[in-house]
């Protein structure tokens, strides 16, 4: 239901930004889609045996979509070079490095983050660590944390108001974190498919534009 969800709610928001840039109900209904990405992505370091392949996977969809990414919506780098920072930071805290170098590498991807310039930024790897860090406890952390970040994000880094909308995700996550608590194994197909939906759906776009709007 959630990657469900997730795909719908982002198509919205993609379909309004080049079909209908003056119309806010298309973007206010797309901030729905990260926040569920990112709670997929931390459930996804649960079921995952290799978090190296894992993010590897991540990255060439990420590379697959930049050149639409670009041709389309922005000139910054696609969420799923935010979702490989996200599981990159978890990753280096994971490992077994010393807590001085791990923070180093960890304030380093912040760093790089910021400079060249994340869809969702240091804001979205937050967001993405913080569902990593909670998610095995009750939902009302997750949901303070959730909130904390993004109201420091807000104040710090401009991130824009409408963005408090994303909480209405928490609901859809905490209805399923309560029906299926444990994780479950995905069918290879269905995770495969997940990762080529991100460009297939920007080439759609593309294309209906250079129809519609030549």
């Amino acid at each position: 239901m959630l990657e469900v969800i997730a795909i719908l709610t982002m198509i919205i928001d993609h379909v309004g930004i080049i079909f209908y840039p003056h119309d806010l109900i298309f973007r206010i209904i797309g901030r729905i889609s990260f926040v569920i990405y990112a709670y997929l992505l931390a459930v996804g370091t649960k079921r995952t045996c290799n978090k190296k392949k894992y993010l590897l996977r991540i990255l060439i969809s990420a590379m697959m979509s930049q050149w639409v990414y670009y041709s389309l919506i922005s000139h910054k780098l696609n969420v799923c070079f935010t979702l490989s920072a996200g599981l990159l930071v978890i990753i280096i805290y994971e490992s077994n490095i010393l807590r001085t170098k791990k923070y180093f590498l960890i304030m380093n991807v912040f760093m790089i983050t910021m400079i060249i310039g994340f869809d969702y930024g240091v804001y979205g790897i937050c967001v993405i660590f913080a569902f990593y860090y909670f998610i095995n406890r009750p939902i009302k952390d997750i949901v303070v944390s959730q909130i904390i970040i993004l109201s420091i994000s807000c104040y710090i880094f401009g991130i824009p108001i409408v963005q408090y909308v994303s909480l209405i995700a928490l609901m859809f996550i905490a209805f399923a974190k309560n029906k299926s608590p444990k994780y479950t194994k995905i069918n290879w197909r269905i995770r495969y498919a997940n990762y080529l939906i991100y460009p297939i759906h920007l080439i759609i776009i593309l294309l209906l534009k250079e129809v519609i709007l030549s």
